[in-house]
């Protein structure tokens, strides 16, 4: 097993502003050992007016792929001379792979979110969902449900403008699905369902105080599973209020893991069981719990 770096070693790494708190080089670098690739992961970070001069520099330095975080992740695809279909679509690209004459870009966190909600158990075909925010997280989760033919979308945002150009960005490609716009505050318009909920903005983060974007309980004793795509704090507010009022819930380091998974084999073509990735899950979790 390849333990060291020598100057075979192929580059890889991740952009992004900040990657201080960013988890990834744990991930890749613990994946090139378990399946005896030689690599090396580092953390990049941007300038947010220097993206252009970063990709062209990765390039220059024969950086074989790179995983782009936030706020980076649209700024990037101008710089691509190839993107896959889905990040096209999602408009937003968190993984790089280089090719003959330049980069191709793909979203592999649209797959691992649904990963991340399938190992619960769940499922959202037939289902009602709703996303928090109107972002690129939020898009990707809402073209997602509509892919996997939720039933009803509800985007709950503060700002109906921005959750509306998010739906009819969605609806270019899925016009059948039912997708709808709420105020976080008209909340009580919900149908009386059961939902699965997806959390997508920074509120919550440890950045924050604790807390959530909607902190009524009547608004969490309709969801039977909440995704947090926040990983830390490993419970958020969020998350407490779902399993207070009987749901279940869980982080985003189901998602974390399994996009980079899905990452790391375009880059090598290395397949990563789901043991392997559990493993390794779990240590994160006992990281960020501080054990």
């Amino acid at each position: 097993m390849i333990r060291c770096v020598n100057g075979r070693s192929k580059l890889f790494g991740v952009i992004g502003n900040p990657v201080e708190h960013t988890l990834s080089p744990e991930l890749h670098n613990t994946f090139g050992k378990l399946s005896n690739n030689n690599l090396i992961y580092v953390p990049f970070k941007v300038e947010k007016d220097k993206v252009k001069e970063a990709v062209e520099g990765l390039w220059a330095a024969n950086v074989q792929g790179f995983n782009v975080t936030v706020p980076f992740k649209k700024d990037v695809i101008p710089h691509l001379v190839e993107i896959d279909e889905e990040a096209r679509r999602i408009g937003a690209v968190n993984t790089m792979k280089r090719l003959e004459n330049g980069y191709k870009g793909y979203n592999t966190d649209i797959n691992g979110l649904y990963k991340s909600i399938t190992s619960e158990g769940f499922d959202l075909k037939d289902e009602d969902v709703i996303i928090i925010g109107a972002g690129g997280a939020a898009k990707a989760a809402t073209y997602m449900s509509a892919r996997e033919g939720a039933s009803a979308i509800y985007v709950l945002n503060r700002n109906v403008d921005n959750a509306q150009i998010l739906v009819d960005s969605v609806k270019e490609y899925y016009p059948d699905a039912e997708i709808n716009v709420l105020s976080t505050k008209d909340y009580k318009k919900l149908p009386d369902k059961k939902y699965i909920a997806i959390q997508t903005t920074p509120v919550g983060m440890s950045t924050y105080l604790e807390e959530a974007v909607i902190e009524e309980d009547d608004f969490y004793k309709m969801i039977k599973f909440g995704v947090d795509a926040i990983y830390e704090p490993a419970e958020t507010l969020f998350m407490k209020k779902v399993v207070a009022n009987g749901g279940h819930a869980i982080n985003g380091l189901k998602m974390l893991v399994y996009q980079a998974v899905l990452s790391f084999e375009i880059w090598t073509g290395s397949y990563i069981d789901d043991e392997k990735s559990d493993e390794l899950l779990r240590r994160l979790y006992k990281l960020v719990k501080g054990e």
